[in-house]
């Protein structure tokens, strides 16, 4: 277990339906976060496809991580030492291929951990199915982070049933739109506060058929106020690096400390 993780949000814009520009994408942002010591990148939802749900009648964009299109990301996981979550469409094995909004959570050694959207809101409620609580952590260096994917961060009862798993980190794959920066701001301030963690939003950037991002991609500490923020929501690749120590979340956990006047 380690004191300190440096954590990523990767603001991007993907580009609609081609995978092999949004892995070189991916890739670059990796090796561009191993300079600064990161050890967990997290990209927006559906980062490898980009979100315009109307093209996923092309089978073709439903990704398992064993897809040939994705080895360039598990090569710089392994290169680099770090683990990326990664936005996907993905039919479960386990549930008779039923279709969900995923992330993929690639690691060094080759593994990945698989973590499926549980609240399905409006028009994606056509191609996805919730998957079942709970939200089981995933320990990197010894942390324990609970990937969301963006509408589970809007649900109370996921952050609660994240944290009674253990999590230090509550991390998301998102996209907010325009004039939602106020909303964004509390789901992840909030979160972060009543349950003493770290919070990390990866929105995309840039705009869709029917959206456009307000950027605003960072991380909040366990007071409840932002720590990095991305401050644009340009189509312009961006990374928010943060390093947490792990005395920040022991300090607001800890009673006897968390007491003491400042």
């Amino acid at each position: 277990m380690t004191d300190t993780l440096v954590v990523a949000a990767a603001q991007m814009q993907s580009v609609f339906g081609d995978v092999e520009a949004n892995v070189a994408t991916m890739v670059a942002m990796i090796q561009e976060a191993a300079e600064h010591d990161v050890r967990l990148i997290v990209f927006p939802e559906l980062s490898t496809v980009g979100y315009d749900l109307a093209q996923l009648v092309d089978e073709r964009l439903w990704l398992t991580p064993e897809d040939a299109r994705l080895v360039p990301i598990a090569q710089a996981c392994t290169e680099t030492g770090m683990s990326a979550v990664v936005g996907a469409a993905w039919h479960d094995p386990a549930s008779d291929g039923a279709p969900r909004l995923a992330v993929f959570v690639m690691h060094p050694d080759r593994t990945v951990d698989i973590v499926a959207k549980m609240h399905i809101p409006g028009d994606e409620a056509r191609w996805f199915r919730e998957a079942p609580y709970p939200p089981c952590p995933i320990l990197i260096d010894g942390w324990r982070v609970v990937c969301a994917v963006c509408f589970d961060a809007a649900n109370p009862s996921h952050a609660i049933a994240a944290r009674a798993a253990g999590a230090d980190c509550y991390v998301a794959s998102a996209i907010y739109d325009i004039a939602e920066e106020r909303r964004l701001d509390l789901h992840f301030g909030s979160r972060a506060m009543d349950h003493r963690m770290v919070t990390l939003l990866a929105n995309c950037t840039g705009s869709g058929n029917d959206w456009e991002s307000c950027g605003l991609s960072g991380t909040w500490g366990p007071d409840g106020e932002r720590r990095t923020i991305a401050a644009e929501p340009t189509p312009v690749h961006r990374l928010v690096i943060d390093r947490i120590e792990r005395a920040l979340i022991t300090r607001y956990r800890d009673p006897a400390q968390f007491s003491q006047p400042r």
